[in-house]
């Protein structure tokens, strides 16, 4: 996508045509905005942040930072953006010492010009925007609790925004109808916050675990594992559990529990569901020998605990799942990338063949419409 060192956080646009590429670092990078198209490669820049690579502190060149750029249903690009100088965007007047910038929520035009649409600013660590435009689900970043933080949610205007309960991170938007708790509901039925009821199915982890906003906008109170995925149907919620971790499945129309993996030699975590083969279930795993930190091996099981199987044992995540339930892609960190056509078997996915010379892929990432897979590309 282009020969220019480009950082951070790609994002679709809405036609899957092309990528937007936003960043609010500096240094070896360049803070900015880029659009690239997914066909040629061809990189258009609609913001760049600073002139030339370096320090801006040393400098003092003004910058544009901008950070979670996306394209949204209404055509429109939407970001969080500041400008200043180092000394203005960095340096506490106060104490002097150094702080994390404080950022706008923003719409950018196609020429790149920045139109406010909110006048408080926050030291963004996250932000999922709601597609339909009408804000986004931000977590503030607070010194040592990094990458945890305070949820908000913040709409496109002044409007007073909701704490959504607690600190978390990575936040996802749920995929399934919300669920109304029975009366005979053995689950703890506890509600948090409320919120608009569109924006019912809203899933999001806290130090306490994992909640759903249900049809009514209450939070429910869904399990105590906050790093749980939810499945795509709203039944169920897959989680890692225990000193090795296991895969376990919990049911919550009848608040049922299974370990469906029982390894005492391997450790299973990050599950994640996969709408198209909505009997199985996806998720890292290592052995107990191995590293506790770090990416696993792509494995799968099926949801009733049968066929465990690794998908690669040389290979690691980050995986991406298509959109048509037919492959899987993964790899880290050094060498082609895998793609895995299921159930069949693995091949490897080499960018030589479209004319790229790369020393290692990760980081897969698959178009909404399925037809192209993206790659972060190390080594040209």
């Amino acid at each position: 996508l282009g020969s220019a060192v480009l950082c951070c956080e790609p994002s679709w646009s809405q036609d899957s045509q092309s990528f937007y590429f936003s960043s609010a670092a500096f240094g070896m990078i360049i803070p900015g905005l880029w659009r690239a198209d997914a066909t040629t490669g061809e990189v258009t820049t609609l913001i760049r942040g600073m002139e030339s690579v370096g320090l801006p502190d040393v400098t003092g060149e003004p910058m544009v930072l901008v950070q979670s750029a996306r394209e949204l249903q209404d055509g429109d690009l939407y970001a969080f953006t500041a400008s200043g100088t180092y000394e203005e965007l960095y340096i506490d007047e106060e104490t002097l010492s150094e702080i994390a910038p404080r950022l706008k929520m923003s719409r950018i035009s196609a020429g790149g010009e920045i139109e406010p649409l909110r006048s408080d600013v926050y030291a963004v660590g996250e932000a999922l925007w709601a597609v339909d435009a009408s804000g986004a689900v931000i977590t503030v970043m607070e010194g040592e609790a990094y990458p945890s933080g305070t949820l908000l949610w913040l709409t496109i205007d002044d409007a007073e925004p909701v704490v959504l309960g607690g600190h978390g991170f990575q936040p996802k938007w749920g995929m399934g109808v919300p669920l109304s708790p029975p009366s005979d509901d053995p689950i703890d039925v506890r509600y948090g916050v409320k919120l608009p009821a569109e924006y019912a199915g809203l899933v999001y982890s806290t130090e306490e675990g994992l909640w759903l906003v249900e049809s009514d906008g209450r939070s429910r109170f869904i399990l105590d594992q906050p790093e749980g995925a939810l499945s795509p149907d709203g039944v169920k919620v897959a989680y890692s559990q225990g000193e090795v971790e296991d895969l376990w499945v919990a049911d919550l129309s009848t608040g049922e529990k299974w370990n469906r993996t029982a390894t005492s030699d391997r450790r299973e975590f990050a599950p994640e569901w996969w709408p198209e083969q909505p009997s199985l279930v996806v998720f890292q795993s290592k052995s107990v020998e191995e590293a506790l930190f770090g990416y696993g091996k792509p494995t799968v099981v099926n949801l009733d605990g049968s066929e465990y199987r690794v998908l690669d044992d040389q290979k690691g995540a980050p995986i991406a799942l298509s959109p048509d339930g037919k492959t899987i892609a993964f790899g880290c960190c050094d060498g082609p990338g895998v793609l895995y056509a299921w159930p069949d078997g693995p091949s490897i996915f080499d960018p030589a063949a479209y004319g790229v010379n790369a020393g290692k892929l990760f980081l897969p990432d698959w178009s909404p419409d399925g037809k192209k897979l993206a790659w972060v590309v190390g080594q040209l």
